[in-house]
């Protein structure tokens, strides 16, 4: 339980820490977040002939496809929702 709040305060320690930039720098992070993420999950993978099934979806080159194709949606997601909290603050000051 403890691990859990722990992770739960990192993650908004860290969504804190994006929101004091300027929220136009938040959104060109985003957008280059995106490109590199989106990059990463269309590179092109060769399996060995002799690699069948399960196997050869374990490469290291897979994992990293898979999960940059899950990060250049959440990634940008999460920067785009600093960038608005960031313009609240400045319009708020």
């Amino acid at each position: 339980m403890v691990a859990m709040m722990t992770s739960t305060e990192d993650k908004q320690t860290f969504l804190a820490t994006l929101a004091t930039l300027p929220w136009w720098a938040d959104i060109l992070l985003a957008v280059g977040a995106y490109a590199l993420f989106r990059a990463l999950s269309g590179i092109d993978i060769t399996v060995s002939p002799g690699t069948t099934g399960f196997a050869a979806s374990l490469t290291p080159k897979h994992l990293v496809r898979a999960l940059a194709a899950i990060a250049q949606y959440v990634v940008p997601l999460a920067l785009l929702v600093a960038a608005a909290v960031s313009l609240v603050q400045q319009l708020k000051k």
